[in-house]
């Protein structure tokens, strides 16, 4: 399992809002966030969270930014082989484009909005962040990455510490399951799961929280809540969320055994939606998908030829 608070996992928040270049042009379709930009962002702040951390050093990192016009940053450290793992079976190279893509993501902490939306990763990996290189080794074995200093220190177990509770229950993701993912928001949705059906675990009253047998939750999340409840912000109405988040998600969480199913209630009198239903299962009973060889990646025998290229050259014949 990978260590993050609950914190976090119940309150961060990713921008759908199409990134920009600094001149003010979007960027191009292939630097644009991904689950795989998703995940190494999830697995940098998963290796924040695992540090040990002095509760004063860890207090200025939560709240440093109320004071600071700059953004600090955090250099985090990651052995190489379990990143490639963890990010979904990939190559250096792959690595390296997933977080140029990671680089675009904006978040923010619903609850906090003078923290507003800050990358949570810094342009560029390295073997060393102080004397960098433009290419990573091919014998190397750690990379470092620059992450902004609030979020991970809001991923620290720190975070989940009350008066009554300082040394808070371990939390975590299991990054296998993670790695089955195809749409980009369902990471955080998957996040929000884990937090939200655990043993304890308190809902807001106006969800109209219903837990059954076997962990499973209903709920019933207010219009003006759903967006920013399944960790997204910026998308421009209802149908954008069903199209480009619940259905996407639904089938990823489908994939891994998880049941996820979604209606939107509408109004009568405003005709407009009330509120999103949700009945979900329990995320702890996902299981990794197996591999499967599907028919279009087999190889495919050649066809033969057709037309005038079967035809054999004339030749003359012999007298």
């Amino acid at each position: 399992m990978q260590p993050l608070s609950r914190h976090l996992a119940r309150h961060l928040v990713l921008s759908s809002r199409m990134p920009l270049h600094v001149d003010g042009d979007p960027v191009s379709p292939g630097e644009r966030v991904d689950a795989k930009a998703v995940r190494l962002a999830l697995s940098v702040l998963s290796r924040a969270a695992g540090r040990d951390l002095d509760r004063g050093d860890w207090l200025d990192a939560r709240f440093d930014y109320e004071h600071l016009a700059d953004r600090p940053r955090e250099t985090i450290g990651m052995p190489l082989g379990p990143l490639l793992s963890d990010v979904g079976r990939v190559n250096v190279g792959t690595m390296v484009e997933a977080h140029a893509r990671a680089a675009h993501i904006r978040a923010s902490i619903a609850g906090e909005p003078s923290l507003g939306e800050v990358a949570i990763l810094a342009p560029g990996v390295h073997e060393d962040v102080e004397r960098p290189r433009h290419r990573i080794a091919a014998n190397a074995k750690a990379v470092q990455f620059k992450a902004d200093r609030t979020i991970a220190a809001i991923a620290h177990p720190h975070a989940d510490a009350t008066d009554d509770g300082p040394d808070p229950a371990p939390f975590g993701y299991d990054p296998r399951v993670m790695a089955a993912f195809s749409c980009r928001y369902t990471p955080v949705v998957y996040l929000r799961l884990l937090a939200w059906t655990e043993a304890g675990a308190t809902l807001p009253r106006g969800w109209r929280a219903r837990r059954g047998r076997g962990g499973h939750l209903s709920l019933e999340i207010p219009a003006v809540e759903m967006q920013a409840a399944l960790g997204a912000s910026g998308m421009v109405s209802p149908s954008a969320i069903g199209q480009q988040l619940l259905g996407p998600v639904a089938e990823d969480l489908r994939r891994v055994g998880v049941p996820f199913e979604w209606e939107f209630e509408r109004s009568p009198v405003k005709n407009g939606v009330k509120c999103l239903r949700l009945r979900i299962g329990d995320p702890r009973g996902a299981r990794v998908p197996k591999r499967t060889r599907t028919p279009t990646a087999m190889r495919q025998p050649r066809p033969a030829p057709t037309g005038l290229r079967a035809l054999s050259p004339s030749r003359p014949a012999r007298g």
